[in-house]
């Protein structure tokens, strides 16, 4: 039986030099075709990838300007509403007010008058009694007259 006479380990792992002296010389060229290939399939791979990554983070950014300017829109419309609110809240207010003023001012007059016709009754009775004279009588009339037309002017 013969025996196989193996290489020593390092004899195997340096490779054999053609006359060349070129390590590429034993290398099939069509092998460095297909890694030339692979190699710019895969950088294209990425550059594509990255391609579209900028494409989608591009349309993400525009979304949410998009987003952001609808909600400032809606803000805004929220505030011109909110603005308009509070100004017809005023102005029903200040009518409210007015109006009460103007009712007080109206009260005031009725109550005015019932006091001086009360007054005006209380003398005519005191009068027709014989409390007080005629004279007495209406120098409380004539008074009281003047002193209502001083009150209403204002």
């Amino acid at each position: 039986m013969v025996k196989s006479v193996k290489p020593p380990v390092n004899a195997r792992r340096v490779p054999a030099l053609k006359k060349s002296g070129n390590l590429m010389s034993k290398v099939d060229p069509t092998h460095i075709v297909q890694v030339v290939d692979s190699a710019s399939g895969m950088f294209k791979g990425i550059a594509e990838y990255g391609a579209e990554r900028q494409r989608t983070e591009q349309a993400r950014i525009e979304a949410g300007t998009r987003s952001l300017e609808i909600k400032a829109e809606v803000m805004k419309h929220a505030m011109d509403f909110e603005v308009s609110r509070l100004e017809r809240d005023n102005e029903r207010s200040r009518d409210e007010h007015e109006h009460a003023r103007e009712l007080c001012k109206i009260d005031n007059k009725h109550d005015l008058a019932t006091k001086q016709d009360d007054m005006d009754s209380r003398h005519l009775d005191m009068f027709e009694r014989g409390e007080i004279s005629a004279e007495v009588y209406l120098a409380l009339v004539r008074s009281r007259n003047a002193a209502s037309q001083t009150d209403t002017d204002d």
